[in-house]
């Protein structure tokens, strides 16, 4: 899905459906600017889970 997207460092993306939050930290690494929408209020929290940790790296 990332690679189909063709996303370039100076893209800012809207997320969908962030699941658990991996996409998400991989378009992070890609793109300027990133933001992620979750309405399951568990994956919610595991995706904020998920881009704290890689944010710490």
């Amino acid at each position: 899905m990332v690679a189909a997207a063709r996303i370039e460092p100076d893209d800012r993306v809207l997320e969908v459906g962030a699941g658990c939050g991996y996409a998400t930290a991989v378009m992070g690494r890609i793109a300027e600017r990133v933001f992620g929408v979750e309405r399951h209020a568990e994956l919610a929290e595991r995706a904020r889970s998920t881009l704290a940790e890689v944010a710490r790296d």
